[in-house]
């Protein structure tokens, strides 16, 4: 079995604030944000949140949507099986 050290900072809840300590020294294999970039999901908080992102020197950057980051979610479709949304397949045995 092979080892591979990888360098991958995590980060989580900037809610469009400016980090205190951002890991921005260094080369990261990959850059992580978990939820909450925002927030309010305002425009401003976006662009904060993803500049201290831009700053990670890293080749891979994955960022997770929050609960907070509202306005990312897909507009409001029809509700379950209304007459617009065919119902879901039944299981075969």
């Amino acid at each position: 079995m092979a080892f591979i050290k990888s360098r991958i900072p995590v980060i989580s809840d900037t809610h469009g604030d400016d980090l205190i300590h951002k890991p921005t020294t260094g080369t990261y294999d990959v850059a992580i944000h978990c939820g909450d970039l925002t927030e309010e999901s305002k425009l401003d908080e976006f662009r904060a949140s993803l500049n201290t992102m831009l700053a990670i020197k890293a080749p891979l950057k994955l960022i997770i949507a929050g609960n907070h980051d509202f306005s990312l979610d897909p507009p409001p479709s029809s509700p379950p099986n209304s007459p617009t949304t065919p119902p879901p397949p039944t299981p075969t045995s």
